[in-house]
């Protein structure tokens, strides 16, 4: 399964390489912790892609949790990854650690 997140996210990036021809810092994946990788896309959205989820359940009961933070607009739910936009007036670094925090249960 591991093996399968990783050449998944390692084919992302080579299909952004070669569509975008150079790869911008956002687009770089960072690791917050060692099973939960960050993507900026713009100031008010970021993915989050989580190896450890292994069913729809998890991820349906996580988009209720961050969709109720305060300040969150929308979450999205793709294969091994949640995308959470947040509004203009909010800043990251007051809801990002709850985002971890439900992540991470």
């Amino acid at each position: 399964m591991k093996r399968l997140f990783l050449l998944t996210i390692a084919l992302a990036l080579m299909v952004g390489c070669i569509a975008s021809g150079s790869v911008k810092n956002e687009q770089i994946l960072i690791p917050l912790t060692d099973k939960i990788f960050l993507e900026k896309h713009d100031q008010n959205g970021r993915s989050y892609h989580i190896a450890a989820f292994t069913g729809n359940a998890q991820y349906q009961a996580a988009h209720m949790r961050i969709y109720e933070l305060n300040g969150v607009q929308d979450v999205y739910i793709f294969p091994y990854q949640i995308v959470v936009k947040i509004s203009p007036l909010f800043n990251w670094e007051t809801i990002e650690p709850e985002i971890l925090r439900i992540l991470q249960q």
